[in-house]
């Protein structure tokens, strides 16, 4: 009888108390934590042939539409500088893209000094902005990063930010596919950051980062991708996976 009451006053109020340290933890979040870990490798300086191909043909798909809007850009501030009228600068734009097209158009009149004015144009950019756009065109970024971001956890981790430091500066826009909702992204010069809704457990990130201007003194450690999120950050260099590594370029 003594035994009985002795547990009743002992045992149990000490398994309710452990029961509510228990609870009030699990609510806080102390016993189930997301578990974000940081999968990265790169190319280092010198790309092999078969990336090389495939940035080369990307590029050759992709040049025409983002070729075309800079020729317009440049052309039109050419004209614009010699004195041409709004109306009259997208009226030779277009009369311009249609011949290219061989598109049939609707006669326009030019006056003398206006056919002037679109000839110097057409002439300068060729001499001038051609030779570079081309150079741009056909230049093969320095190296690259890619990325997975995984979380074998039971829960969400919140606010997630990511940040990238590169030895270099971004070479083109970044392409990052993820089961998560991609809510910003900010590039200037060797940083690029981007921010997610949340990192979903089981959800994956993937990304790869062509990146140019190497500074040689630098090494492949200054690479570096960190995840700040609500409950901690974790970082990883993209020296740390060796099978992603190729040669160094030779000076």
């Amino acid at each position: 009888m003594i035994v009985n009451i002795m547990k009743s006053k002992v045992v149990y109020p000490t398994i309710g108390l452990l029961i509510a340290i228990v609870g009030l933890l699990w609510g806080q979040g102390f016993l189930l934590r997301p578990k974000v870990s940081i999968s990265c490798g790169a190319i280092d300086y010198n790309i092999p042939a078969q990336y090389q191909i495939e940035i080369l043909s990307w590029k050759m798909m992709m040049s025409p539409e983002e070729l075309q809007k800079e020729i317009v850009e440049k052309l039109s501030s050419a004209l614009r500088e010699r004195g041409l009228s709004e109306g009259r600068i997208k009226l030779a734009i277009s009369t311009l893209q249609k011949k290219d097209k061989k598109e049939g158009s609707s006669k326009v009149e030019w006056k003398p000094y206006e056919q002037n004015i679109i000839k110097a144009a057409v002439s300068k950019m060729n001499a001038e902005f051609m030779p570079t756009v081309l150079q741009k065109y056909m230049e093969l970024p320095d190296g690259a990063l890619f990325f997975e971001i995984d979380n074998d956890g039971c829960i969400s981790a919140g606010n997630p930010h990511i940040v990238i430091r590169l030895a270099g500066t971004v070479y083109k826009k970044p392409l990052v596919d993820s089961d998560n909702k991609i809510t910003g992204s900010v590039t200037e010069g060797s940083v690029l950051s981007f921010d997610l809704d949340r990192i979903a457990p089981g959800s994956k990130t993937r990304g790869i980062i062509w990146y140019s201007h190497i500074n040689m003194s630098e090494t492949l450690r200054s690479n570096e991708i960190s995840i700040s999120f609500d409950r901690g950050t974790v970082r990883k260099q993209f020296s740390e996976n060796k099978f992603f590594m190729s040669s160094r370029k030779e000076k």
